[in-house]
């Protein structure tokens, strides 16, 4: 669900007519959860999950009145009406009991040494299909604006960035990688079924577990001492079904995989440049010919300062940096992404609930626990960690 803020405009100085003024456009927030993607491609949702995971949906405090009936509607013509009156019983006995907490909360592990052959590890990030869940041709111009949010997320999380609208596609570039990976962070909508996919057709089609980890066996051939060591799924209610956590952790050969149990949200600011009346996009290509002194300034017309702990691709030190080693950060993350990226779970920056994804809680639970309880859902607003069992060896 792509949701755009309104632009908050720099006023203009009036001995400086002729001269760039910047704009600072927050028009990019995209909800990987789609909330809205079920009334408009039930395919992608409606069949996905447990009957547990729609009561969640259903009760997600982020849903206006009018979106919840819709939601229950559409989920009531897909799948039928015994089915969503079997949903809301769930969610009714949920709200009634919410036990214990039964996960145990650990920190988050650092970031992965060196290969058994002593080369350096490289994280990779791979985006499946687009926000918009259809082809380029079909999308407005806030779509593509969208689709370059998930880019510079991607390209602030890891050097080596690859992308396909199917899991076939996207996956394919880690058979031609010659290194060992560290972090796989995996962008793309889902739930705790698979990951959405975009056909030729322009529709999205949620992949069955059994399809998916056999086509991402395929696509990227065995990696052997070149595997991940922990996958990190930025898509949404992931982390309430453990056995597809395991399941796409044991397909790339990772040891560990990671989801949030909530939503995953990639939001970001772009800078734009007000000369002569006209407002144009501050490009790559224009950062890379503008002094750091001059980024710095745009970037103080920003809430990047504000909410710099969900910006990907800066340090994040436990005493937090100062504000000109931030802004020297996030002039970084500018000249390499073309914006400032945000990734949270639960919530945008700055909305109750929101937490940065690396400060995260993280919860570990079993690759054989059933999937999360509606109040499970409600009650986690963090990180979901799976260890892989090791295949067993034949004799």
């Amino acid at each position: 669900m792509a949701q755009q803020k309104r632009a908050v405009e720099s006023p203009p100085s009036t001995r400086n007519q002729g001269k760039a003024t910047p704009t600072v456009g927050e028009e990019l927030t995209v909800d990987l959860a789609a909330l809205t993607q079920l009334t408009g491609s039930p395919v992608a949702n409606a069949g996905d999950s447990t009957i547990e995971a729609q009561a969640a949906r259903l009760s997600d405090s982020r849903l206006l009145t009018a979106q919840r009936r819709a939601l229950a509607a559409q989920l009531g013509r897909v799948q039928g009406n015994q089915y969503l009156q079997r949903v809301v019983a769930s969610l009714k006995r949920e709200k009634v009991r919410a036990g214990p907490k039964q996960y145990q909360v650990v920190r988050r592990q650092p970031a992965p040494g060196p290969g058994r052959s002593g080369t350096a590890r490289k994280d990779v990030a791979i985006i499946v299909g687009r926000p918009s869940g259809t082809i380029r041709s079909r999308e407005t111009r806030q779509d593509r604006v969208n689709m370059l949010g998930w880019r510079a997320a991607a390209r602030a999380l890891a050097p080596i960035v690859m992308e396909g609208l199917t899991v076939d596609r996207a996956f394919r570039g880690l058979r031609r990688v010659r290194f060992p990976i560290g972090r796989l962070y995996i962008i793309a909508h889902g739930g705790g079924g698979g990951i959405g996919e975009v056909s030729s057709s322009g529709n999205t089609v949620l992949t069955t577990l059994a399809s998916l980890t056999r086509r991402i066996r395929t696509a990227t051939g065995s990696l052997g001492s070149r595997a991940p060591r922990t996958v990190e799924m930025l898509s949404c209610y992931g982390g309430g079904v453990p056995k597809t956590m395991a399941a796409i952790g044991g397909a790339v050969g990772a040891s560990t995989v990671r989801a949030p149990m909530r939503m995953t949200v990639i939001g970001g600011i772009i800078i734009k440049l007000k000369t002569r009346g006209k407002v144009k996009r501050l490009t790559r290509a224009k950062i890379a010919k503008l002094t750091d002194t001059k980024l710095k300034e745009y970037i103080k017309h920003t809430d990047a300062l504000k909410h710099y702990d969900f910006v990907p691709g800066v340090p994040h030190p436990r005493s937090g940096p100062s504000t000109a080693d931030k802004l020297k950060a996030l002039v970084g993350v500018l000249r390499k992404t073309g914006m400032i990226p945000f990734v949270s779970y639960n919530a945008a920056p700055g909305e109750r609930y929101a937490v940065a994804y690396w400060k995260a809680p993280v919860q570990r639970r079993k690759a054989t626990a059933k999937a999360a309880s509606a109040a499970a859902f409600l009650r986690t607003k963090g990180v979901i960690e799976v260890k892989v069992p090791r295949p067993a060896r034949r004799p």
